[in-house]
Parts: C-alpha cells; sequence; structure tokens
C-alpha cells in the first residue's frame, strides 16, 4: 500500500478501537486511570469563530492548521481500555533505540484486546493490540502496540505527558508498515507545553514539515510554517479570529509578501 493508505488504515484501526470505549465514570487519578490532557470534549486548541467562517485565504490556512491540530484528539481517544480487555503488570516494551521507557511489573499496568478490520483491500485483518501505561514518578507514559496475525507486538503510538496541572508532553505516530525495521521511524510527532501565565505552545512535524503554534489565554495566537527548516510562512489572529497578519518566505528564508487580513 501506498503511505497515505497505509495512514488512513492505522487510523481506521483507531476509530475502531475508539468505537470499543470504555464507561465515563472518572474515578481517582492512578495508572490504571491515568488518560492525556486532551480529548474530543477537550481539544488542545480553541478556535475563535471568525477564523471558521472567514473567506479570507490567510485566514483559512490558520483555520485549517488550528483543525489539523484538534483533529490530534481522535489520536489520543485510542489511548483507552475497553469493556473485557485483559489486564496485567506484564510490561510489553522496555527500553530501545527510540526512546522509549523501560517497565517494571511495580510501575506498569497493561491491557490487551483484539479487534478485526480491514486493511483497504477488502482483507480482514486481526489486530491483537497492547494498551500499556507507565508511571515514571513525574510523567505517565502510554504505549499502544499492534500485533498482526499472531506476529509480534509493533509499537504503534508513544505519548509521554507531566502530571502537572500545567499541560506538557509529547505524543509520536510510529511507521508500523516499514518492511525491515516496523515500530521504529517516527511518522508524525506532536510537542505541547503550557506555562503558568496560559500561553499555549503546540508544534507538530511531518516528514519535512514542521508548524509551530503559540496561542495566548484570550485565544489569539501566532502560527509559523517551515519546511526543510525554513519558514515559509507567519501568521496572527486576535482573540475573536476576525483579523491578523501575514508574512510568507521565500526558499531562501527572505520576505516574500506581508500585510494584514480581515475576515
Amino acid at each position: 500500500m501506498k503511505l497515505l493508505s497505509k495512514l488512513l488504515f492505522m487510523f481506521s484501526i483507531v476509530a475502531l478501537i475508539t468505537a470499543c470505549g470504555s464507561d465515563d465514570e472518572a474515578p481517582a487519578p492512578n495508572i490504571e486511570n491515568a488518560e492525556l490532557a486532551f480529548s474530543a470534549q477537550n481539544p488542545p486548541i480553541e478556535i475563535p469563530s471568525g477564523l471558521s467562517s472567514s473567506s479570507d485565504q490567510n485566514a483559512s490556512q490558520i483555520n485549517s492548521q488550528l483543525l489539523l491540530v484538534n483533529s490530534v484528539s481522535s489520536i489520543f481517544a485510542s489511548f483507552e481500555a475497553p469493556s473485557g480487555a485483559e489486564k496485567s503488570n506484564t510490561p510489553v516494551g522496555r527500553k530501545s533505540n527510540n526512546g522509549r521507557v523501560a517497565a517494571t511489573q511495580e510501575n506498569v499496568v497493561v491491557y490487551t484486546y483484539t479487534a478485526t478490520t480491514n486493511d483497504g483491500q477488502g482483507n480482514s485483518v486481526t489486530v491483537s493490540v497492547a494498551y500499556q501505561i507507565t508511571d515514571t514518578g513525574d510523567d505517565y507514559v502510554f504505549e499502544l502496540f499492534y500485533k498482526f496475525d499472531g506476529g509480534d507486538y509493533i509499537p504503534y503510538l508513544y505519548a509521554q505527558e507531566s502530571k502537572s496541572s500545567l499541560r506538557e508532553g509529547y505524543l509520536v505516530v510510529y511507521n508500523i508498515f516499514d518492511d525491515e525495521n516496523p515500530g521504529t521511524e517516527s511518522l508524525i510527532r506532536f510537542d505541547w507545553e503550557e506555562n503558568s501565565a496560559g500561553v499555549f505552545n503546540f508544534s507538530y512535524d511531518i516528514f519535512t514539515a514542521r508548524v509551530e503554534l503559540v496561542v495566548n489565554p484570550d485565544n489569539s495566537g501566532t502560527m509559523e510554517i517551515f519546511n526543510d527548516g525554513v519558514r515559509t510562512f507567519r501568521g496572527t489572529w486576535n482573540a475573536a479570529g476576525t483579523e491578523g497578519t501575514f508574512t510568507y518566505y521565500n526558499e531562501d528564508g527572505s520576505v516574500s509578501s506581508s500585510g494584514s487580513w480581515t475576515a
């Protein structure tokens, strides 16, 4: 399959697993019910209404990136164990070259279950899933492993987030379809950090592109896009999302055009 098809297949599994769901109760936080700060009900960024309704191309570009960031909540939602999952304290993964944290029976809980889905080519695929939570002391580590048709568990998702009240963490999506070393190549990485003043920094890297966002407590913000390390766009928006600025850059990093936009 081509890379896009593979990515769609991976996210279809996420949707399938998420659909299984778990109950909505919220017991006191501990390793067995630890969860990331974001969810479909609480996405990373509150998008001003002016951005989503604007026909200005600069506002639309900013809005599309914010929507993409919020769509990551569907990935976060996969860090849930459906009812009926088998629970154990036997670690699935240990520390390796990609930085995964070593787990022991004393600081880990693992939920395993099985799902069946379609590979996009009309073939039924059995997926064994292991959802592992590790308590490192200061952080929680969340990992999702897939096992296809009886093979070995392959790392798919890795997230780590501080136990602090301020949101700080990262999530990596690994390539589970690499023929030689599945589960080692990073496809997408998301990073987020909130400071005590309420300023929220969020970035993601995919292939050669990087997007950096700074969102203020009033929902105004700044967005920058980079390709191969060279900045190609910088945009700002106000709290209502009704006006802002834009700057486009040439391949050498010099300014191509700039100005202001109004919804």
